[in-house]
């Protein structure tokens, strides 16, 4: 978005040059660049016959930028199992990420993993592990594009793992 203050001026000139108008403009701000927020001084870009009133007023242009935000799948995503004393006949899965364009699109697949968590203390000798969090038997996404980098699906959504004898 982008915003202007202050929001108002006051204006003198000839009568019919004032009465037509409904805005002016300010000096030009390039965005087309830009990848965080900008806020910048600028005047006002008058016409001939048209100025301010009183003192120039300078005017401050807030410009807040939000990212772009994409959807990307890196679909041999390698699944390890944190505990040795387990094992995964899947060895890879396909993960849909979500985040800033930025940071998601410098990602190659060797930044994205998925781990097998398994609980301290398990009884069982192979269990159905889901992608989630928890305290339980839990598949987790590893990724180093940042806390803005959103999980949108691991497919499949499971994998069994055994415990090796």
């Amino acid at each position: 978005s982008i915003r202007v203050t202050p929001e108002r001026v006051e204006l003198v000139g000839a009568a019919t040059v004032i009465r037509g108008l409904e805005s002016v403009t300010t000096e030009d701000v390039d965005v087309g660049e830009l990848r965080e927020d900008l806020e910048v001084d600028v005047g006002l870009a008058m016409r001939k016959g048209i100025g301010q009133a009183g003192v120039a007023t300078r005017f401050t242009v807030h410009v807040d930028v939000e990212p772009i935000v994409v959807a990307r799948t890196f679909d041999v995503v390698p699944v390890l199992v944190r505990d040795s004393a387990w094992a995964t006949a899947t060895a890879a899965v396909s993960v849909v990420l979500s985040g800033p364009q930025e940071p998601l699109s410098a990602m190659s697949a060797d930044d994205v993993s998925v781990m097998v968590h398994m609980p301290e203390g398990f009884e069982g000798a192979s269990a159905q592990v889901r992608f989630g969090k928890g305290t339980g038997a839990h598949l987790e996404v590893v990724q180093s594009g940042g806390d803005a980098i959103k999980v949108l699906s691991v497919s499949p959504d499971s994998v069994q793992v055994m415990r090796k004898e």
